[in-house]
């Protein structure tokens, strides 16, 4: 078992609410989001893959100021605390920029030069 991850897009108020919870309190607002109206995307397990497909590294070890791993993991944690679950979030206008980095991969190249060893 390991970690899963979900994506949702919500608003910049938002983002800067749920910053100032508390761990656990986090964690209850983010649940309480998922049974709104807000449309969530499920990567399961394919996220470190995906990852390293992207950057050559592990996802593990984020890659500051990389959009391709911002893609991934986020921009920042809401939490300080290293044991605190992992949850990331990327503001809306950085979105952008990631997306565009995105674009600009060619995942035929980037796959031709990948092996799964």
């Amino acid at each position: 078992m390991g970690m899963i991850a979900y994506y949702m897009g919500v608003e910049k108020d938002i983002i800067e609410d749920l910053k100032c919870k508390s761990n656990e309190d986090l964690f209850d607002e983010i649940e309480s989001l998922e049974e709104e109206d807000i449309e969530m995307y499920d990567m399961d397990k394919l996220w470190d893959g995906l990852h390293f497909v992207l950057t050559g590294a592990s996802a593990d070890k984020p890659i500051e100021n990389n959009l391709l791993s911002e893609a991934i993991v986020g921009t920042a944690m809401f939490s300080k605390d290293k044991m605190s679950d992992y949850i990331a979030y990327i503001y809306p206008q950085r979105v952008s920029e990631i997306l565009y980095a995105l674009d600009k991969c060619d995942i035929n190249e980037i796959l031709s030069d990948f092996s799964p060893q």
